[in-house]
């Protein structure tokens, strides 16, 4: 098998049963990862200080005790699947529905040799898209995609290879958290795509910090001008130079061009 679907809930307070009715209709084998309550997640407290100051720098405000547990399982995940011999992991939060069959999981899924991230889900924050012609690879053949330059501000539904994840250090993903929908600590080379039709949203009853324009960092000067400052605060935090560089350089000269370029098409 190619492939795998996860389902992240917490068992007392589990959202996901129209989901599992939709998969199981599709004919399409899960499992369930029960992830911790935020009332009851625990931290190190030599640990958590540098969690919060991290989450500070890349996101502009603190985690909530909800971000937290919900990063914390998706990375869980991450470690579960290594467990596995599958190729592919799909990975939904239980608030998310499906907007349209998944048939692309009847057939084998490609391997790559890069990392590969494929959100499936309806966003927000798919603003921030290459508008280039390389888009059109393999993946196409089992989901027309368009690439992006980062990951949407969500993370209710998403394909990650095994070379992603193995590509991750988890290690240091727990010690430097942020919100698993905005993981500041995916490698620069990492290959982001969305599916060019959303395949999955949310339930109209899902609570989100992150409303339709994004998260609230989003909008900060701070989100789009390049610092060296912020290169070098990263890089006390724990960050990889060369993706601290990516980062806080690179890819906000890309965000500018490419909503000056929006905004010439509009």
């Amino acid at each position: 098998m190619s492939h795998h679907i996860w389902i992240l809930g917490v068992k007392n307070k589990y959202r996901g049963n129209e989901l599992e009715r939709q998969l199981a209709s599709s004919g399409l084998a899960f499992s369930n990862y029960w992830g911790t309550d935020a009332g009851a997640v625990v931290e190190n407290p030599a640990l958590a200080e540098n969690k919060n100051n991290f989450a500070k720098f890349a996101l502009g405000r603190s985690l909530t005790p909800g971000e937290k547990a919900c990063a914390q399982g998706h990375l869980a995940i991450y470690e579960e699947f290594l467990q596995t011999n599958h190729e592919w992991a799909l990975i939904f939060e239980d608030d998310a529905r499906l907007m349209d069959k998944l048939d692309f999981l009847k057939g084998s899924l490609p391997v790559f040799k890069e990392s590969v991230v494929v959100a499936i889900h309806d966003g927000p924050g798919f603003r921030f898209t290459r508008h280039d012609k390389s888009v059109k690879l393999v993946i196409d053949q089992f989901v027309p995609v368009q690439r992006l330059l980062e990951l949407p501000s969500c993370a209710h539904g998403y394909l990650i290879n095994r070379k992603a994840i193995e590509s991750l250090n988890l290690k240091k993903a727990r010690e430097l958290l942020t919100v698993a929908d905005w993981p500041y600590v995916f490698s620069h080379k990492y290959l982001l795509y969305a599916s060019v039709k959303p395949l999955v949203t949310i339930s109209n009853n899902s609570n989100s910090l992150i409303g339709e324009r994004g998260d609230p960092a989003a909008q900060e000067v701070k989100f789009w001008i390049p610092s060296l400052t912020r290169v070098v605060i990263a890089v006390k935090l724990g960050i990889d130079f060369k993706l601290a560089i990516y980062r806080e350089i690179v890819l906000k000269i890309k965000r500018v061009y490419n909503k000056c370029v929006q905004n010439l098409r509009k």
